[in-house]
């Protein structure tokens, strides 16, 4: 939207924006999600935006400093971008992100053709620190699979997020994967974190992964960590990206 901020968490920033668009952007991280309030005062900020899962504490001492938006962490990535285009002023410059981004995913959908056969379902997984096996909802990797490419959902995936649409993800057994899994899988891997990392390992040396249809005809992709985000660097990036695999 043509607006650079003065400063910004930079734990996840930099695994998303290349150093040239962090440049000359301070780092406002504090403990966890929670910026560093005195370096946030120190900046004299006139707008302050924040996601809506932070403490109300810091929430209340931001608020102190400057105007402070929270925007609702589990809004999809259009609602979110129309959001900052009205609190910034911005509004006509969301809308042609919003416009350009949906005539890039017509355009890798006719790309796509040759390589996908017509009904072809896709569903998306991700293991966490916690060990666990999570199905994505319909935000994150599934917003690109289903939304812009037009992948259809497993009977199982859509049964089990149906009513709930703004549910992130829904943890499920190892044992059950193959009853969630997809004509093609992708399974994203925290690459930062061991814990995740040993998780996945395990998974894939299992008979339950090895014996999935989807890994068997070559149509399964294991991601890093940048494929879980959900941001609109990243959704333009992953337009460029996912199909690229489905086509070698």
């Amino acid at each position: 939207m043509g607006v650079k901020p003065v400063a910004t968490n930079w734990i996840n920033a930099n695994l998303i924006l290349t150093k040239d668009q962090l440049q000359g952007i301070e780092d406002i991280g504090g403990e966890g999600v929670n910026p560093n309030v005195e370096k946030v005062l120190s900046l004299s900020p006139d707008l302050i935006i924040v996601p809506d899962f932070l403490e109300q504490t810091s929430l209340d001492a931001l608020s102190k400093v400057a105007p402070t938006v929270a925007v609702s962490y589990t809004d999809d990535v259009f609602t979110r971008m129309k959001t900052m285009g009205d609190v910034l002023g911005k509004s006509k410059e969301a809308e042609a992100w919003t416009a350009r981004y949906k005539a890039k995913a017509q355009q890798k959908r006719e790309q796509l053709k040759p390589y996908i056969k017509e009904g072809e379902t896709a569903s998306a997984f991700v293991f966490f620190q916690d060990k666990l096996l999570y199905v994505y909802g319909n935000q994150r990797l599934s917003s690109t699979l289903y939304d812009a490419l037009g992948f259809s959902r497993p009977e199982k995936v859509a049964a089990l997020f149906k009513d709930k649409p703004t549910l992130l993800w829904q943890s499920i057994s190892n044992e059950a994967l193959p009853d969630y899994a997809g004509d093609r899988i992708f399974l994203v891997t925290l690459d930062h974190n061991e814990n995740a990392k040993k998780g996945a390992e395990e998974l894939m040396n299992s008979p339950v992964w090895r014996n999935l249809p989807a890994v068997k005809t070559g149509k399964a992709y294991v991601v890093g960590n940048k494929w879980s985000f959900y941001d609109p660097v990243t959704l333009d990036w992953l337009l460029d990206e996912m199909p690229k695999l489905m086509m070698k």
